[in-house]
């Protein structure tokens, strides 16, 4: 068993959000199982523990854990999170580490200046962004995007000259991009979602005005048609797919915005407004207030990843920004800094891309 627990540890891929509580707490678990026979082992187990990458307060939990005490294998000096004492192999290094997260985040494109193509993805364990070089894509901003069957797939978006028609795939399991079939409309502020199997693009704008078409595309045969068009021309809207139907919420119509919410049901391929409705936890049917960012911004990326709001780049109201916050969802108090962008950016979009399979390349 204990070479079997060895091998757990060791093992780079192993998934552990949190690395005290999963692999540090499944170390205790296995020694309190027969502590007087396995506490010796705890000097051997320890450095396989990644705790280079733990938080202050994750550390405090082992150095003050009774076990850990007892062994003598740590001890914390004035201005060290933590100094390692000779009765630990730290040979192997393995404890400086990251392991290799099942989930990646992925940013891409946006407005700096001017449109860009930058590809950055994102290592929850390691706390670091990447920049992706040699994108064979031309720039955008203003996009949107969506997964669906394994593609990462990027929709119309603007080059700071013309909307695109355009729609280009990312397989991240082989890195190669592929040209899908383009768009009826060209158009940029767009609002994408999958639903029941297709991705949805709605409204828009065409670089003429706002639009209140609707289509939908299949991957599959990577074809594409119409759907019903929405009662309110708009952009910079947002979509979400809920109970087999596909809502519309707010925008500008360029004379205004909007706090409509258009509903579309596919079965009949029409669609009809909402009375304006705001709702976040179904079984309390309320708003809860979190507390304000640190830095004010429009046009920023946000994403949840591993029970974590992320929030990216964005525009403070003179220039882009790289600044990212993050805010834990269990304990929602408050907003931390969070490593920045290698560029500044805004007008990007992000998705998670779950268990993936490269993701150590």
């Amino acid at each position: 068993m204990p070479d079997e627990l060895t091998r757990m540890l060791h093992d780079d891929e192993l998934h552990a959000p949190n690395e005290v509580e999963c692999t540090f707490g499944a170390t205790l678990k296995w020694i309190a199982g027969n502590v007087e026979d396995r506490r010796g082992h705890l000097p051997r187990l320890l450095p396989l523990v990644r705790l280079t990458f733990c938080s202050r307060k994750d550390m405090k939990k082992v150095e003050s854990d009774p076990l850990v005490c007892a062994s003598g294998t740590l001890s914390q000096e004035p201005g060290s999170d933590v100094s390692w004492r000779t009765r630990l192999d730290l040979s192997e290094r393995c404890w400086l580490k990251p392991r290799v997260p099942k989930d990646v985040l992925f940013m891409f494109w946006g407005w700096t200046g001017s449109a860009t193509k930058h590809l950055l993805t994102y290592n929850c364990r390691s706390s670091r962004w990447l920049l992706q070089n040699h994108q064979k894509t031309h720039p955008r901003a203003y996009h949107g995007v969506a997964m669906l069957d394994n593609l990462i797939s990027f929709v119309g978006g603007f080059d700071g000259q013309e909307c695109y028609h355009t729609v280009v795939s990312l397989g991240v399991s082989w890195l190669k991009w592929t040209s899908r079939s383009n768009m009826f409309v060209a158009r940029c502020y767009i609002s994408v979602a999958v639903f029941l199997g297709y991705i949805y693009v709605t409204c828009g704008f065409d670089c003429k005005g706002r639009t209140s078409s609707g289509e939908r595309y299949d991957t599959k045969r990577n074809q594409r048609e119409f759907v019903a068009s929405m009662h309110a021309v708009r952009s910079d809207a947002c979509a979400a797919a809920a109970d087999g139907l596909f809502y519309i919420m707010g925008g500008l119509t360029g004379r205004e915005v909007l706090d409509s919410v258009e509903c579309y049901d596919p079965s009949v391929n029409g669609g009809h407004t909402l009375k304006t409705a705001e709702r976040t936890d179904a079984r309390k049917s309320h708003w809860s207030e979190l507390p304000s960012l640190a830095f004010p911004r429009s046009k920023l990326m946000v994403v949840l990843l591993e029970g974590v709001i992320y929030v990216a780049g964005g525009f403070d109201g003179g220039t882009t920004v790289a600044l990212v916050e993050r805010n834990d969802m269990q304990t929602r108090r408050q907003w931390y800094n969070a490593p920045d962008l290698t560029v500044t950016c805004s007008a990007a979009a992000g998705l998670v891309y779950q268990d993936i399979s490269n993701a150590r390349h």
